[in-house]
């Protein structure tokens, strides 16, 4: 089987996620202030998605005939999401950003699927169009 067309894209998108799901761990545990267990609370539900989503990206890249990318530094170098450093966190510094970070890879995730669609991949476009209507509720409902 030839590799498809969309696995380096995949690939951009599974560092996306690594990083997203580090990056919602640090909000998780340096949440302070108000709402702190909502908060708490709402970035453990978000890096479990994203860490589920990771791995079903990691396998639809094999299923695909490519290989996907395993490493830290591999993650930062594709990576179109930056890391957080920051390590104190109010509600809004913490919703901001990862609403952000959502609309970014709600975006990447359509042009894959659009490209999916355009080679005839229905299984990679419906598993992106599931993903994408995660990501619109729940940036409706950080905004």
């Amino acid at each position: 089987m030839k590799p498809s067309p969309l696995i380096n894209d995949f690939n951009v998108a599974l560092a996306n996620l690594h990083i997203l799901g580090i990056k919602l761990h640090n909000y998780h545990w340096n949440i302070c202030g108000d709402f702190f267990e909502e908060v708490h609370e709402k970035t453990e539900e978000y890096y479990d998605q994203m860490f589920k989503w990771y791995d079903e990206v990691a396998e639809r890249i094999l299923q695909l005939g490519g290989k996907p990318l395993a490493t830290a530094a591999d993650y930062l170098q594709k990576a179109t999401l930056k890391e957080e450093t920051a390590t104190s966190f109010e509600l809004r510094s913490a919703y901001t950003p990862i609403a952000e970070d959502f609309e970014a890879i709600n975006t990447l995730f359509g042009k894959i699927r659009t490209k999916a669609e355009k080679i005839g991949d229905a299984v990679t476009a419906d598993m992106l169009t599931v993903m994408q209507a995660w990501l619109q509720k729940e940036l409706w409902i950080l905004k």
